[in-house]
């Protein structure tokens, strides 16, 4: 590529280090001045109350996933939530409440008595 005739100048050389120079100072001088710029937005940010739009995303999420829980649980069965590998299933009390409500209450006429029954009929109540 070069040759032994191809020697670069003092000047060339010169001149390449002053654009070497200017081209890491534009770098450098951008850098200082995003860094000052974002720990200004966020400084600002939290001195004035304001929320940041992360915690923004993250609160319209919850707020998401609360709305979905009373959807599922206005239909009156169980649901099942899941967080990582923990799985519960949730039903809404209210509608537990409301079918114990309905339901007739046993009288003593409906109720059965221990001793009333053999020992057969225990022992297969019991299985």
């Amino acid at each position: 590529m070069f040759s032994k005739e191809d020697k670069l100048s003092p000047k060339d050389i010169t001149i390449l280090l002053l654009y070497l120079y200017f081209i890491l100072s534009l770098v450098f001088i951008g850098v200082t001045i995003y860094e000052d710029i974002k720990l200004e937005y966020w400084d600002l940010s939290f001195k004035n109350g304001q929320v940041s739009w992360y915690n923004d995303w993250i609160q319209a999420g919850y707020t998401s996933a609360v709305n979905e829980i009373i959807i599922e649980s206005r239909k009156c069965q169980a649901f099942p939530i899941n967080v990582w590998e923990e799985r519960v299933n949730l039903v809404n009390i209210a509608c537990i409440q409301d079918a114990q409500s309905q339901q007739p209450q046993a009288t003593t006429s409906d109720s059965w008595n221990l001793e009333d029954l053999t020992d057969n009929e225990v022992a297969e109540g019991l299985q």
